[in-house]
């Protein structure tokens, strides 16, 4: 004769095993949905950090000493006549123009700020904008015939850059070439 007594037993043990089979495999695949939502967030949030300085990567500014007779640079000078002069080469290397463009020239030794300007937008453009700080110009402690002292000079000189990228972004271009993002306050 069957036990039904037993046999009641029994499904029921083999309903609670066969529950917490399931459960626990319920539990480890939404872990794994959840560790691969994780991993899938942060390539996002790199993709689109990667996005956002894309084009303030492309950035670039330095100085050289150039020969003020010399082409393209003659026309830049004016009426200072020839010797060498200190240009700041700004280029934006992207698609994109960038806005309000404040470049600072500072000495590197003393971090004394020689001299600023500003550009409202320096175009998309993959050869460099010419810009000249007519201060330092002016106050180069060198013979403006010593081509060898002018570029004494430039090898002192850092270059800041800060500008807005074309999604309203602010960044700080480094003397050191290190760039950093700026909190831009609304």
């Amino acid at each position: 004769m069957i036990d039904w007594n037993a046999v009641e037993a029994l499904a029921t043990s083999a309903s609670v095993i066969l529950t917490a089979v399931v459960l626990i495999y319920v539990i480890q695949q939404t872990r794994a949905a959840h560790r691969s939502a994780d991993a899938a967030t942060t390539e996002l949030h790199a993709t689109l950090d990667e996005r956002r300085r894309a084009q303030a990567e492309s950035v670039s500014g330095w100085i050289i000493s150039v020969a003020r007779r010399d082409e393209p640079y003659k026309s830049l000078f004016g009426g200072l006549g020839d010797g060498f002069g200190l240009v700041v080469h700004l280029s934006n290397g992207s698609h994109l123009p960038i806005w309000a463009v404040r470049y600072t020239v500072v000495n590197n030794e003393t971090a004394e700020t020689i001299v600023t300007g500003t550009e409202s937008v320096v175009p998309p453009n993959q050869q460099p904008r010419l810009l000249i700080p007519p201060a330092v110009q002016r106050t180069a402690p060198t013979d403006v015939h010593d081509r060898a002292g002018h570029e004494a000079i430039a090898r002192g000189l850092g270059l800041v850059i800060e500008f807005t990228d074309s999604r309203g972004n602010r960044w700080t271009r480094q003397e050191d070439g290190s760039l950093q993002e700026v909190a831009v306050s609304s």
